[in-house]
């Protein structure tokens, strides 16, 4: 089976905790992740740490009871266990930055608290662990698992400085604030090895669900003989060959392949506009570059979803003139950003567009709508779990 290499990465801000206007002009996020969902229904794009899957869930089993006190004891946690995997030599997390200029600078002491000058992130519950996995950690029900207080209580009870960790941790649950030893973040160490009942617990709960999710399960198999590193239409294409025998799984692949290949040229236009301050029609309609990116495809989606009608209607888009195109994205663009209270990034009149945003701007004169895409799909964050899990088996 070919291995098909793809370079993807996390962002600092998760999409689905706060849309940003420089990020979805268009309001395609929206409309791919609802199709993703039918495939991976909880993951979402900065879901993919193993390592941070774990540090929630050890927080949960470590606080007890949910109350309004869970929150300022996660943030003071999450600074605590920060300090260490920086220190035991984890340089790629949540806050990586801060931490590393405070380790650099060698203090005998560090400070846990929520005050803002503590916080590892400029608003940490937000951008951390909490504003990146609970929803996903929720949906799954981790916590609901019957077999996960065993899990978490073995691993503690056994630690070799457990009376140490747990007075530790009991001045983090009672103190808004306090200072510790730098020498002491070390008798967190041991939690970070996962032990064998972990690892199968999060392949059987993160990359494995319930029905009616079966599509997901059948994902996690392909990969168990499959080599693949991340999204990809030659990933796609090898599913669908994999369970030819499934019509309704295939019939998900090919609406996957056909969003992507609706919203990413679209996508393209948009910001390739961006790259000239004016443009007359003259200028779009004798444009290469949109010509380029016009990929048209018979396949119809089902009226049974807002955003079906939506990438139906998208998909016709191709059909027209240049111009009509031009004018189409500066129309949706207008209406999404009203929609957040903000400014067309472009408007236009006559046969002139104006362009006012050219943040996101971008122009890649090789762009092949049949090879290249913007959105995984959640495939990356699926991937990248399953490839973490098994290599600590």
């Amino acid at each position: 089976m070919s291995l098909q290499k793809t370079s993807y990465y996390f962002t600092d801000i998760d999409p689905d905790y706060s849309i940003k206007g420089s990020r979805d002009p268009l309001g395609f996020q929206v409309i791919w992740q609802h199709q993703a969902k039918k495939l991976i229904p909880f993951l979402s794009t900065v879901s993919g740490s193993l390592r941070d899957f774990q540090v929630l869930s050890l927080a949960h089993h470590l606080y007890g009871d949910l109350n309004a006190g869970f929150m300022p004891f996660f943030i003071r946690f999450e600074q605590l266990i920060a300090y260490a995997r920086f220190t035991k030599g984890e340089k790629d997390f949540n806050g990586t930055r801060k931490v590393a200029a405070i380790i650099n600078s060698e203090p005998r002491t560090l400070t846990l608290s929520t005050a803002k000058r503590d916080q590892i992130l400029t608003n940490q519950r937000a951008y951390g662990i909490w504003g990146k996995y609970n929803r996903p950690y929720t949906e799954m029900g981790i916590l609901k698992k019957p077999d996960f207080k065993m899990i978490y209580s073995s691993k503690i009870d056994n630690l070799t400085n457990y009376s140490s960790f747990i007075q530790l941790i009991n001045k983090l649950k009672e103190k808004e604030s306090l200072r510790i030893p730098r020498h002491d973040i070390e008798i967190l160490f041991e939690l970070f090895e996962f032990t064998e009942l972990e690892i199968e617990f999060y392949e059987q709960n993160l990359l494995l669900v319930h029905d009616p999710y079966r599509f997901q399960n059948q994902l996690f198999h392909f990969l168990q003989k499959n080599d693949f590193t991340g999204f990809s239409y030659q990933l796609l294409h090898t599913i669908k060959s994999y369970f030819s025998y499934d019509p309704t799984l295939t019939a998900v692949i090919d609406e996957i392949e056909t969003t992507e290949k609706i919203l990413c040229p679209l996508n393209r236009i948009f910001k390739y506009l961006q790259t000239k301050p004016i443009w007359t029609e003259a200028m779009i309609e004798a444009d290469s570059y949109i010509n380029q990116c016009k990929l048209k495809n018979d396949f119809a989606f089902q009226l049974t979803s807002e955003h079906n009608k939506t990438k139906n209607h998208l998909s016709l888009l191709f059909q027209k003139t240049n111009w009509e195109i031009a004018i189409e994205l500066v129309d949706r663009n207008n209406k999404v950003t009203k929609e957040r209270e903000g400014a067309g990034w472009m408007s236009w009149r006559g046969n002139l567009i104006e362009v006012h945003h050219a943040e996101g701007r971008n122009f890649i004169p090789t762009f092949d709508p049949t090879l290249d895409f913007d959105n995984d799909y959640f495939f990356n964050t699926y991937i990248s779990l399953f490839h973490q899990i098994q290599r600590s088996k």
